[in-house]
């Protein structure tokens, strides 16, 4: 991982599928504050802009097994770019022994909703007039 961007989502599938677990405290809070502009250049190594993106790929590619394609599917153009070399992280997921990623879904996000190979469409729901997505906010999401 490099700068900013993903590392949450790394940590939590590490730490879950490695043998750790993280505590849950409902009256615990935790911030995030965003700042107007960053006071680093977020370019990655490689000289890739969208180094959010980079991350992500990075966390799909080692993390992720074959639920990987889902992601794709939302970021088609991260699918062949150039992550760099992840020989370390794999070897790390190995030497831990780290469960994989349907495990994850299965024991630690249950409730979570994965769309299989035979959904009849995927993307985004854009009213063309007023060029506003549709969303639920996860309002009622099991009504």
């Amino acid at each position: 991982m490099e700068i900013w961007g993903g590392e949450n989502l790394e940590i939590s599938f590490r730490v879950w599928m490695c043998g750790g677990s993280i505590e849950i405290i409902p009256c615990s809070h935790v911030g995030h504050i965003f700042r107007a502009g960053h006071p680093y250049n977020m370019t990655s190594t490689l000289g890739e802009p969208d180094v959010h993106g980079f991350n992500s790929k990075r966390l799909a590619d080692v993390w992720m097994d074959d639920y990987k394609r889902m992601f794709y599917r939302h970021r088609t153009n991260l699918e062949f770019a150039d992550a760099g070399d992840l020989t370390e992280r794999h070897n790390l997921r190995k030497r831990l022994n780290c469960k994989s990623f349907k495990w994850y879904l299965e024991n630690i996000t249950p409730y979570m909703f994965i769309p299989d190979e035979n959904v009849k469409a995927y993307g985004t729901l854009k009213n063309l007039q007023t060029g506003l997505c549709l969303d639920t906010l996860q309002r009622n999401e099991n009504k």
